[in-house]
């Protein structure tokens, strides 16, 4: 049993992804994950990224990732094969990519 009365419920939340987007609104400015530098023989201080910070960050890197993989569509003769979810996506420059990737596959 993880609490008292149960599991709390999240109204709208049927996925990992707004699970976390439903964190990010409600805790945005505290800690979320945190890590220690290696200091001589042993570990620094704990440093944190907030769950903004960390939203910031998968952010920029789905986008990285949506233009690597329209780069890849473009600049090859092959259709890109591949498991996405257009979906998911969270901005109209992904959604796009996403879509081409998703229009090629048989």
């Amino acid at each position: 049993m993880l609490a008292k009365d149960g599991f709390p419920k999240l109204e709208g939340v049927t996925t990992l992804y707004e699970m976390f987007e439903s964190s990010v609104r409600r805790f945005g400015d505290c800690d979320c994950l945190g890590w220690r530098e290696a200091e001589g023989s042993g570990f620094g201080p704990y440093k944190w990224w907030t769950y903004r910070e960390v939203h910031g960050r998968l952010l920029e890197l789905g986008s990285a990732h949506a233009s690597v993989m329209t780069m890849a569509l473009s600049d090859s003769e092959e259709p890109f094969r591949g498991v996405v979810n257009p979906r998911l996506a969270p901005h109209p420059t992904m959604s796009s990519g996403l879509q081409r990737v998703h229009a090629s596959l048989p």
